[in-house]
């Protein structure tokens, strides 16, 4: 039963997409509402869940020895997860999920047993569902061009770029350039494999990431200079590629330098208090807290209201997300794993992903594909197995409790998000008490019960509904909060009930967090990275800014932009 329900994971997973599956006449577009990473975590929760049961009633049956790979590791893992899970600003979107990305517990623990059930697999069987993950990689494709030249999906604002099922195109393209080196070595033919490079790269534009080209050349690159041993070939190429594009193609730079601020503006977060220096924060709450404070720069390189609940880098992410033991225990696990890799087809699959996660996240389909891959590189005989009968059956049972437990969260939740697309939010809370159907429902009392902070959206709540305190009830606000939309935010509601010398404070304080890049005199001005990389027909564009809408609050009040 476990073999069958791996390959279901293995071919769905990348393609579960709300209206792709509407073709077969599953509407999944109730639950997704536009969030293409929700739907595919989701599916693998339940799906993962009902093969690590079969699995432990399999091996029990049969009374099989099972093969547990660093099982000191895997211990210390499972108390990080569940430690820094139990003292998370909000423990409950930290162990359950929320539906934007929901990288929380349930799916890394699920992620971990997975891997697991994998080693125990033979290599025979493995290799049939890396066949399996080929086949859906292929459908992959034929939908990246079909929907690319004669689109039928609502994309919304990623329309005329490839992302197939993926939604983004960065995830798209990193799904594809994880294969890459499996193609290569499963077509010998050099005519086969010349033709798929050049599909490959064709591809790899139609996504119009500037990135993924760049990663694919250095791949290449990568490999000649390792094979060859000149390593520093590789770095040689980065410099002259980055110089190359510094020149000659500028306004791709802006999205990577937005990078630097992103993870200046995480590390302040981190550093805010003796709380989030010892414990950190835990996944899935960056968004919560995000706008503690905010670089400048920010508003430059990214857009106007921009909030991140990722890092956009994997190491910072994990500090961020937990104590710095666990940074180091991280680090030790990628030693082991390339040290064991080192000599196989996988470890540029490696060097890929990491790449790509030092300046962005990855999704759960690109961990799945690690996972697997890991488990056909690693040597088993090495690993220790243990006996069913050493395994204390107190624990299996436990186990089969908590995935029984996460199958029927899915389904509730999947039902809960029906009701709450249809506005039946009392319906949506009895099905599952997600925190943000209490906003909806006007009960802030059960909701604030979710956090051990007050999150951004606490206060905005606050001072739409308590008049009498609104001045206080403001300064309070900006005092957690200290960003520019939050100023002009409040600026307007006091300038609608008439408190004119209060909202003028907000207004100038407003003013000068925002970077004046029409003033001569402003560092900002003459920034050489900002006149040399941002493209003003980016910046004040409708779909990455709302910069319009600053100066028309600017020219409201007799203060004009040329």
């Amino acid at each position: 039963m476990s073999n069958i329900l791996l390959y279901i994971l293995f071919f769905l997973l990348p393609l579960i997409h709300s209206n792709f599956l509407n073709y077969f006449w599953l509407n999944f577009e109730a639950l997704v509402n536009w969030n293409f990473e929700f739907t595919k975590v989701l599916f693998f929760d339940l799906i993962s869940s009902l093969i690590i049961i079969s699995f432990l009633i399999e091996n029990f049956i049969n009374w099989k020895k099972i093969i547990l790979p660093y099982k000191k590791l895997f211990l210390i893992i499972l108390i990080i997860l569940l430690s820094s899970t139990f003292f998370s600003i909000s423990p409950f979107i930290s162990f359950f999920w929320n539906n934007i990305k929901s990288h929380w517990f349930i799916m890394l623990l699920n992620l971990l047993w997975i891997f697991i059930v994998l080693i125990n697999k033979n290599k025979d069987f493995l290799e049939k569902i890396l066949k399996i993950s080929f086949i859906s990689l292929f459908i992959v494709i034929i939908i990246w061009i079909k929907e690319y030249y004669f689109p039928t999906l609502d994309y919304q604002i990623t329309i005329n770029n490839a992302i197939s099922t993926f939604w983004n195109n960065q995830f798209l393209w990193l799904y594809l350039l994880l294969f890459l080196p499996l193609i290569k070595s499963n077509f010998k033919n050099k005519i086969h494999y010349i033709l798929l490079f050049f599909l490959y790269f064709l591809l790899l534009i139609l996504t119009k990431s500037f990135i993924s080209v760049s990663i694919f050349i250095f791949y290449f690159i990568f490999l000649f200079s390792w094979k060859n041993r000149w390593i520093w070939l590789s770095f040689l190429f980065l410099i002259i590629w980055f110089l190359t594009i510094f020149f000659y193609f500028p306004e791709k730079l802006h999205s990577f330098l937005s990078r630097f601020y992103i993870w200046q503006n995480t590390l302040s977060i981190i550093w805010w208090n003796i709380k989030t220096i010892l414990l950190w924060n835990w996944l899935e709450t960056l968004d919560l807290v995000f706008s503690k404070e905010k670089n400048p720069y920010l508003y430059i390189y990214e857009n106007y209201g921009f909030i991140a609940d990722r890092s956009h880098n994997i190491w910072i992410d994990i500090l961020y997300s937990s104590w710095v033991l666990w940074l180091l225990l991280s680090i030790y696990i990628l030693y082991l794993t390339l040290k064991e890799i080192k000599n196989t087809k996988y470890f540029s699959v490696f060097i890929i992903f990491f790449i790509f996660t030092f300046l962005n996240f990855a999704w759960i389909v690109h961990y799945l594909l690690l996972i697997l891959f890991l488990a056909i590189s690693l040597e088993k005989k090495q690993i220790k197995s243990y006996n069913i009968s050493w395994i204390n059956l107190w624990f299996i049972i436990a186990l089969i409790l908590y995935l029984t437990f996460c199958i029927i969260s899915c389904f509730k939740f999947y039902i809960a998000e029906i009701n709450h697309k249809n506005w039946n939010i009392l319906k949506a809370i009895n099905d599952f008490s997600y925190p943000n159907y209490f906003i909806e429902n006007w009960n802030y009392t059960k909701w604030l019960k979710y956090y051990k902070i007050k999150p951004d959206i606490y206060y905005k709540v606050l001072i739409l509904t308590d008049k009498k305190n609104l001045l206080n009830n403001c300064y309070e606000y900006i005092k957690f909060y200290n960003i520019a939309e939050n100023y002009i935010w409040c600026w307007e509601k006091l300038e609608n009930e008439n408190y004119k010398n209060e909202s003028l404070i907000f207004y100038k304080n407003w003013l000068s967090l925002l970077p004046d890049l029409w003033n001569k005199n402003s560092t900002y001005y003459e920034d050489f990275f900002i006149k040399h990389t941002i493209s003003w027909n980016r910046f004040y564009s409708e779909k990455y800014s709302k910069i319009k809408e600053v100066i028309e609050k600017l020219e409201k009040n007799n203060i004009y932009v040329k």
